[in-house]
Formats: structure tokens, sequence, C-alpha cells
């Protein structure tokens, strides 16, 4: 959200799945929101898609088109590549130049550099995840009464396009 508020967008919706990190991007999103200065979008910008179900993208782009066009939304932080890619396709195909008229980001970052044009990503760090989850396992079987732990991995902005 930062990295498009530095860009002069001004009016960013949020894009995503129904999925266990969707709570947490949403208050991240509403929290950038606050602290950015920016208004949320109008009601009329969808946030939710359906998994696995093209002819909602095809609706939710037709949604989101006429807000393009007409100033309401300026960029978006979409949530998931698997989704950014075939919604940048739809939307050049609509006329909507990116990152001209829209500037596209995505979470997750395994396919955004292959966008046409390649898309920036937030990446968040899974091989860290999945160690730092290996040790405190093998902690935990040495010493099973060893206090619980909260940790924090920070995602990468990779920016592109």
């Amino acid at each position: 959200m930062r990295h498009l508020a530095q860009q002069g967008r001004r009016r960013i919706a949020l894009l995503r799945f129904d999925t266990l990190t969707a709570p947490m991007l949403q208050v991240g999103y509403e929290q950038a929101l606050t602290a950015l200065g920016l208004q949320p979008c109008p009601p009329e910008v969808p946030c939710a898609l359906e998994e696995n179900d093209m002819a909602d993208l095809d609706r939710k782009c037709d949604q989101l088109v006429p807000a393009i066009k007409d100033g309401r939304l300026d960029g978006v932080l979409v949530h998931n590549d698997s989704i950014a890619l075939p919604l940048v396709s739809r939307l050049r195909a609509a006329g909507v130049q990116v990152p001209d008229d829209l500037a596209v980001v995505t979470y997750d970052d395994e396919l955004a550099a292959l966008a046409d044009p390649p898309l920036t990503g937030v990446a968040p760090p899974r091989k860290a995840v999945g160690a730092e989850a290996v040790e405190l396992l093998v902690r935990r079987l040495q010493d099973p009464g060893r206090p619980t732990h909260h940790l924090k991995l920070r995602p990468v902005l990779n920016v592109r396009g």
C-alpha cells in the first residue's frame, strides 16, 4: 500500500480470495488506508473473488473497468498471483492500461514476474517460515514444557514494471 501511495495512487482496492490469509490482509489494508490518509474504495468496487471461477472474474472485471476509467480506482492489491495475471489480461482487453490507468501489486509473488507487464509483488518468506517451523518443532520435542513462541517474518516487496 505504501508503495502504491508513493507512486501517487490514492484510490486503492484490495481484491482477494477468501483464504486463511485474507482476514490479515484485510486488516492490514484497512490500517494502511488510515495510516496513509487514503479513502476506502466505493462499495461498487468488488473486493472478494470466488476461487476457480473465471466467470466470477469476468463479472468483477466488468465492475472494475468503469471505476478505473472514471477515476474511482487507480491501484489494486491482488491476493494472489494466480488471479492477478488473468485479471490484468482481461483489464487490458477492456482497454485499461497497466500500470498507467491502474497500478497492480500482487501478493504471493510466485508468478508476478511472468505477467505482461511484469507486476510488483509482495513475497512472503516461505522458505524461512518452513525452516523456523521445523526448528520450533524440534525445540518443542526436546523441551515439551517450553513456552510458546510468536514469530513474525516480514515479506519482501519486489518492484517491477
